[in-house]
């Protein structure tokens, strides 16, 4: 059973936004730790307030009013940055679910540091020489309930922070795996794809055993395999490339002139590269094969109103019809270009590359087609008197002559 490309990058789209996802939990998890962090030195500066505040020296009585308003509203000050923490804190309102126990938290706090704060400024202002033993029993008292309950809340932090870590320790070893787990399959799934589009693209000999996995590939495949329909002479084929030879390009071009709707024409000669010494080097397999790789690269680029004949050994014949002059020369090019970068792996000689040169000629209202392959064939005669990969155009030709 085949497989459905659609299916695969489906699958790219869920797990690339799954990916999204964790990391939008990752972010999450870095504000957890960092509220909690915040939280836990609040805290911690809370014991060390108070303990200062036990501590005040009173000799200059102005002073230490100030001080101790300042730290005392502090104190008060904390409670609300602990609710703001708790507020924004989403992980742990997700992973656990102590919202009711947090608040009696803050709130039991609260009156801690209030009955704190009353009974250390009793101590410190109202009781000067410090004779009035209920009231030091009542500061000692409010200062131990108060740092009980701090205690109390670091020792809950410290356990929520374990709880919330096991949690988010699975998680993030889950994604890990996960994610992991979707690398592999796609890279193997792209891969097949790639395999897929090389058997397509290659006529070389080592990618006819190839089994195409997806259905995409496989309906493609089946169209390239069309025999021509029966108007189509066998006679009028190449039989190395299957292109059309110079009789079918004669033929094809005059049965298909209706079809050019008044669109520019452009015939382009090629001829590969050094292919006459290519000819006395390599076997004739190796050769052929070089052909049919370049015929199946030019056709390619073929449209319906396209014809692409072999009308030589290592010469092609093409006749494009496209919107614009700009976009019949683009794609010339482009054909140019691609074939360049063909690679073909030769036995005991290695890996060799394969260039083109080609003419290329506009075909005008009054321009016989005979004319217009002569024109051509000098453009590219003059292209190939200059150096090999490259294309050049009538204006080229005028240019020389008027050079010299």
């Amino acid at each position: 059973m085949k497989h459905s490309i659609k299916n695969v990058f489906d699958n790219i789209f869920v797990h690339a936004m799954f990916i999204f996802l964790f990391s939008i939990f990752s972010i999450l998890i870095l504000l957890d730790s960092t509220l909690s962090m915040k939280k836990t030195t609040i805290l911690s500066n809370q014991k060390n307030t108070i303990s200062s505040l036990t501590e005040l020296k009173v000799d200059n009585y102005e002073i230490a009013r100030i001080e101790f308003k300042g730290a005392s509203t502090q104190l008060v000050n904390d409670i609300q940055k602990l609710q703001n923490l708790y507020k924004y804190n989403f992980i742990e309102k997700l992973l656990i679910n102590d919202t009711k126990e947090y608040q009696n938290q803050l709130l039991k706090l609260q009156e801690d540091i209030k009955t704190f704060n009353i009974n250390a400024y009793n101590y410190l202002f109202n009781n000067k020489d410090k004779t009035n033993e209920m009231i030091e029993q009542n500061v000692k008292s409010s200062y131990d309930e108060l740092n009980k309950q701090i205690d109390s809340m670091l020792l809950q932090e410290i356990r929520y922070s374990q709880e919330k870590f096991s949690i988010k320790q699975f998680i993030m070893v889950l994604s890990f795996i996960l994610i992991l787990a979707f690398i592999i399959i796609s890279r193997f799934r792209l891969n097949q794809i790639y395999k897929d589009i090389l058997f397509l693209y290659s006529v070389e000999s080592s990618q006819k055993h190839h089994t195409i996995v997806y259905e995409e590939i496989d309906a493609i495949a089946l169209r390239m395999k069309k025999k021509p329909v029966n108007f189509d002479n066998p006679d009028f084929f190449d039989k190395v490339t299957n292109l059309y030879n110079n009789q079918g390009l004669v033929y094809n071009y005059k049965n298909k002139k209706s079809m050019h709707d008044d669109n520019p024409i452009a015939l382009v000669v090629f001829e590969i590269d050094n292919f006459s010494r290519a000819n006395r080097k390599y076997s004739q397999e190796t050769l052929q094969a070089i052909l049919k790789k370049v015929a199946y690269t030019f056709s390619l680029y073929q449209q319906p109103t396209d014809i692409m004949a072999r009308t030589d050994f290592n010469q092609f014949t093409i006749i494009l019809v496209r919107s614009t002059r700009g976009e019949l020369f683009e794609e010339v090019e482009k054909m140019r270009q691609n074939i360049s970068e063909l690679n073909f792996n030769i036995p005991d000689v290695g890996p060799v590359n394969i260039t083109v040169t080609g003419g290329f000629s506009f075909k005008t209202n009054k321009m016989h087609f005979e004319d217009l392959i002569k024109n051509a064939t000098k453009t590219m005669k003059l292209a190939q008197s200059t150096g090999t990969n490259k294309i050049f155009q009538e204006r080229d030709v005028t240019m020389r002559e008027n050079m010299q």
